[in-house]
């Protein structure tokens, strides 16, 4: 925690510059500054034989994998740097606020004993080479693309397999008996030749062209419709006639409406048959 003094005028204005001042239990480890990670990259850039990963953390009491890690990210910063110099202006004053000590010669003093780390974390037998931290990593993960590729060329065979049988259905293409007038040609290619015209060919493509989804679609509206008007017109054959719950008052409207035809009728027979009874009626 670092106190500086502000003076206006009579005023004196003190300020804590500490991260989060409210929370008392926030006392993070005094990070490495960026002087010394410069030194660490810098001296293993120039021999990564003599000032190898384990000789840096000995000299820098620093652990194996923290030392790891100094040298990826600045290797990342020196990718970054693009014919100008880093801004380091909030890296300064986040090391002012941390308290990081940027003496050389108090960055060496005693850390807490990283022989634990360095055993939880053991390097693989792999000692990264120069290269290593010159060039960006990323993290490996289970590839997803070469899974996905598969699938999709799974469902399209299966689309094309499906479209291909069924050009083939006889349902989609039904065949037609023989007549006098017309007959199924024996060949895909007929020619026909008329005297003082060129020669036509009909060329047979089977179901080549056909769109079976929109074939379905389409009969399966042309079967709806017919069901729809067998119902109305009451013919036979139609499902659905004699079952659910629209059936007894589809009959009961038919009885109805014989009944009130036949009253009529039996009323204009008896007028026909009796004129003088409705006249002596309408004098009354």
């Amino acid at each position: 925690m670092f106190v500086t003094t502000l003076c206006t005028g009579s005023w004196s204005l003190i300020f804590l510059l500490q991260p989060f001042p409210m929370n008392r239990s926030f006392k993070p480890p005094v990070p490495i500054s960026d002087a010394t990670r410069s030194r660490i990259y810098a001296d293993y850039m120039a021999d990564p034989e003599t000032n190898s990963i384990r000789a840096l953390s000995q000299r820098y009491h620093v652990s194996l994998k923290r030392v790891e890690a100094i040298l990826r990210l600045k290797g990342l910063e020196a990718a970054f740097v693009k014919n100008k110099p880093l801004q380091t202006g909030f890296l300064w004053g986040m090391e002012m606020l941390l308290g990081v000590k940027s003496s050389p010669r108090v960055d060496v003093d005693e850390r807490a004993d990283v022989h634990m780390a360095d055993m939880l974390e053991q390097e693989e037998n792999r000692d990264a080479a120069r290269q290593r931290f010159q060039r960006q990593y990323w993290e490996s993960i289970e590839p997803l693309l070469p899974a996905s590729l598969e699938h999709a060329k799974k469902i399209a065979e299966r689309s094309a397999q499906a479209a291909h049988d069924n050009k083939s259905n006889a349902t989609l293409m039904p065949r037609f008996k023989d007549t006098d007038t017309i007959k199924s040609p024996r060949q895909k290619v007929q020619t026909v030749v008329r005297e003082g015209r060129l020669p036509i060919h009909f060329v047979d493509v089977g179901g080549k062209f056909l769109q079976a989804e929109d074939r379905l679609r389409r009969m399966a509206v042309a079967e709806r419709r017919k069901s729809v008007h067998a119902r109305k017109s009451g013919g036979e054959g139609a499902p659905g006639l004699s079952e659910g719950p629209n059936a007894g008052r589809a009959c009961t409207e038919s009885v109805g409406q014989a009944l009130n035809i036949l009253i009529i009728s039996l009323c204009i027979i008896h007028i026909a048959l009796n004129p003088l009874e409705i006249q002596s009626y309408a004098f009354k």
